[in-house]
């Protein structure tokens, strides 16, 4: 299928010089305040098509209906407001055909219409491709159709597969297990199979039913042309106005898996407007991948009067705004959460790291061994994917995880409270560290206080824990000192802890 890459508009009514509206290979989803064209870019891309193919398919007079979008099922135009005005837009497809539509009114009956192609006879005009439009006319219950237009009609066309694949489709969106079977049925506004079972017919049909059958019909349908077409089937393009219309949410999900399936299934492009926000986040969420990959959005907000497209997905945060009329929070920056072995590493690690790498990090207060820490990145527990696990100095030659691309090792070769303990204890008395005058904390202090047994993990975080005071809020000044000693140290850290950030930012959330 030569699928359609870009529809280009010129000028049609309130929609002005709009290029690049690019349409997605499956799922395209147009949204957008009321009166903002949604509805006018279905019929704009309609319009570009036309399907005549000798055989069954045509033959057929249920499928024929279906096959090309009329503008008279679209737009009404003004004597007052269209007739005076050029209208022109174009579509681009992928194999760089562009095919364009202007518009011309005719004086001598006061018609408006709108060319597609060269206006001759051996010139080129719609572009061979069945479409179906369903527009909102679908969403008149068949219960509120004058009961003389109602017709029910005998001739079921649906094979046994068809039906199968109907209440298949059917109960799994609706979530239900009704034994349902398809009922031909027309009325004055639609031609449909309604689903019925032994609980209710057709006239007992809910809203939700009646609008989710004529979906069905239409995916049946390009179903039916696929397979008697075969090698010849060019694919198909299915449009919807308000997809989300009488559907609860977990419906609308169903249905848009229901419809991705279906596009892969039988070559279709798939475009429909919807003013769901439930539709509009699942399907721009980048973890529901099937739809984000699938999909492309085209959001029609009005600035200053002029109407404005934006298809970046990630400015979902202002779409929702736009819908609910509110102001869009500025998006957070995702913070890589960082795991350390205990309070006397977590102080350090604080005071060694520069303020714009601080920023974004979570420092957990969670104290796990470097062993359990391997357990869990052994186990591939989600948090840790995009975590970063920063060990004590110590770990750094006994530990396999030296090369796990989510973990760190502090400066140093000790534990950090063995690595302070030696920095002081290599300070001369003179050093502008020790506080001057009686009673402050001066060398002596801290040789009255040193612990005998340094290799004693406990005994050292006791003298860890009653030396903090004198060190300053956070042991700041300590550190501080320490840094201006060992400035290479901390700035080779810094980089190797910005390099871990990095990777850590490229990861997706899972």
């Amino acid at each position: 299928m030569n699928r359609i890459k870009e529809l280009n508009i010129i000028k049609f009514r309130h929609l002005d010089n709009i290029p690049n509206i690019k349409i997605g290979e499956k799922l395209t989803v147009i949204a957008g305040g009321n009166g903002t064209g949604k509805s006018s870019l279905l019929g704009l891309i309609g319009h570009m098509f036309s399907f005549r193919s000798k055989g069954t398919v045509t033959m057929n007079p249920f499928y024929k209906t279906l096959l090309e979008t009329q503008f008279s099922e679209v737009f009404r135009f003004s004597p007052v407001h269209d007739y005076a005005t050029q209208y022109s837009y174009f579509l681009l497809f992928h194999d760089g055909i562009l095919r364009n539509a202007v518009s011309r009114f005719i004086a001598a009956n006061k018609r408006f219409r709108i060319d597609v192609g060269i206006r001759s006879k051996r010139g080129y005009g719609k572009v061979s491709c069945p479409v179906i439009y369903l527009g909102l006319k679908r969403l008149i219950p068949l219960a509120q159709e004058s009961e003389g237009s109602i017709r029910l009609l005998l001739a079921n066309k649906l094979s046994n597969e068809d039906k199968n694949l109907y209440r298949e489709w059917h109960n799994r969106v609706l979530v239900l297990e009704d034994n349902v079977t398809p009922q031909h049925m027309k009325s004055r506004n639609k031609e449909v199979y309604f689903p019925t079972c032994d609980k209710y017919d057709a006239l007992g049909n809910s809203a939700g039913q009646d609008n989710l059958a004529q979906i069905i019909l239409a995916l049946l349908s390009f179903k039916r042309i696929k397979e008697e077409l075969k090698d010849n089937y060019p694919g198909g393009i299915l449009l919807i106005d308000e997809v989300e219309t009488t559907l609860y949410p977990a419906a609308q999900y169903q249905l848009m898996h229901l419809l991705l399936r279906a596009a892969g299934n039988y070559d279709l492009q798939v475009i429909f407007t919807t003013h769901s926000t439930d539709i509009i986040s699942y399907m721009l969420n980048p973890q529901e991948r099937s739809f984000y990959h699938s999909t492309e959005i085209i959001y029609l907000y009005k600035q200053r009067g002029v109407i404005t497209v934006c298809q970046e997905k990630g400015s979902l945060p202002r779409m929702l705004a736009d819908l609910k009329h509110t102001v869009s929070e500025q998006p957070r920056e995702p913070k890589v959460n960082v795991y350390l072995e205990d309070e006397e590493a977590r102080i350090f690690f604080k005071g060694i790291v520069k303020s714009d790498l601080k920023s974004k990090l979570t420092i957990s207060r969670c104290k796990l061994g470097a062993d359990l820490y391997g357990t869990l990145l052994k186990s591939k527990v989600p948090e840790f994917r995009k975590s970063l696990i920063v060990l004590d100095g110590d770990q750094c030659e006994k530990n396999r995880l030296n090369r796990n691309p989510n973990v760190l090792f502090l400066p140093g070769s000790v534990r950090p409270e063995n690595l302070i303990c030696e920095f002081l204890s290599g300070l001369a008395e003179d050093d502008k560290f020790w506080e001057s005058g009686l009673g402050g904390y001066d060398k002596q202090a801290f040789l009255n206080n040193k612990p005998a047994n340094t290799e004693s993990r406990d005994t050292m975080k006791q003298w860890f824990t009653g030396e903090k005071p004198n060190w300053g809020t956070g042991c700041s000044k300590l550190i501080h000192r320490w840094k201006s000693s060992n400035e290479t140290t901390v700035n080779n850290f810094n980089e190797a802890l910005k390099q871990k950030i990095e990777r850590l930012e490229l990861i997706p959330f899972n």
